[in-house]
């Protein structure tokens, strides 16, 4: 099954359902929101003791968080030019938009790796969660395939 057409939601979405399963009713509920009021929600520095607003009682919520913001981060450092994510900026204020998830290449892979367990660290999540997420999350971006101008 290809990969190149995965979202941010799409890989946070997997890798939770791999390594924290019990958040993936956090995450079917940022899927609702767009993405600027997901980005906005999770980028605070302390793991959440409450939900995100969607009803489904306590819980920490210590790996979407981090995948969400890695992964976003990641994405969007991809887009090329000013005008491409005024572009994005100005369509999504119109639709729920998705941001798409290119391809990376090992270097590239080995600094997301890096980013995620340095976010972790960051937001207190348990050294042995952050390494099994990190190592989900890293197949996971594997599994699409480097841009055409990252070889």
């Amino acid at each position: 099954m290809p990969h190149c057409s995965s979202t941010i939601y799409d890989v946070v979405r997997d890798v939770v359902a791999d390594t924290a399963p019990e958040e993936l009713p956090v995450v079917q509920g940022l899927g609702e929101l767009r993405e600027a009021a997901v980005s906005r929600r999770l980028r605070r520095a302390a793991p959440r003791r409450e939900p995100l607003g969607f009803g489904i009682g306590e819980i920490a919520v210590l790996i979407a968080p981090v995948v969400w913001v890695v992964v976003e981060h990641a994405a969007k450092g991809a887009t090329d030019s000013l005008l491409d994510r005024a572009g994005k900026w100005i369509g999504s204020l119109f639709r729920r938009s998705r941001t798409p998830v290119p391809g990376f290449t090992k270097e590239q892979l080995a600094e997301i790796y890096q980013a995620f367990l340095d976010e972790a660290r960051r937001r207190k999540v348990p050294d042995e969660s952050a390494i099994a997420a990190a190592d989900a999350l890293v197949r996971r971006l594997a599994e699409a395939p480097p841009d055409e101008l990252d070889r």
